[in-house]
């Protein structure tokens, strides 16, 4: 279920938006976007975001949220029994909605917030050593 929740809200952040946020923070747009942006952030008054935030502060509420949906992943199925599996194997011939999905729809939601955030190419989702 958290899974699908992270996903709804990351849907809209394609690489096409991240690019353009990313030049809007970095204060590297066109003048007709500063434009846009000024009357933007005049129109929010005491709600304008900081200046100096950047995509790339979020990594760490990043880490943390695809840690926590690794782990509830991987607990989920550590705690399978036989029948379980069993089922799990049914779902994956008869409806494609199962554990393999759900591994492919997560390894593509880690790179997608891999790259919203600009986390190192080399980092590893609960490495080795905690997996166990």
């Amino acid at each position: 279920r958290s899974l699908a929740l992270v996903q709804r809200v990351l849907r809209i952040y394609n690489k096409p938006l991240v690019d353009v946020i990313n030049k809007i923070v970095n204060k590297k747009a066109d003048a007709v976007t500063q434009t846009l942006i000024a009357r933007h952030e005049e129109n929010l008054g005491v709600y304008t975001p900081p200046n100096d935030w950047k995509l790339s502060s979020c990594q760490g509420d990043a880490i943390i949220l695809l840690e926590e949906i690794f782990m509830q992943h991987r607990k989920r199925l550590s705690e399978m029994d036989i029948i379980d599996r069993w089922g799990e194997k049914i779902d994956i011939l008869f409806s494609g909605n199962a554990v393999m999905n759900e591994e492919a729809a997560m390894n593509k939601l880690a790179a997608q917030i891999q790259y919203l955030v600009d986390l190192p190419l080399d980092y590893k989702i609960l490495p080795e050593e905690t997996r166990k």
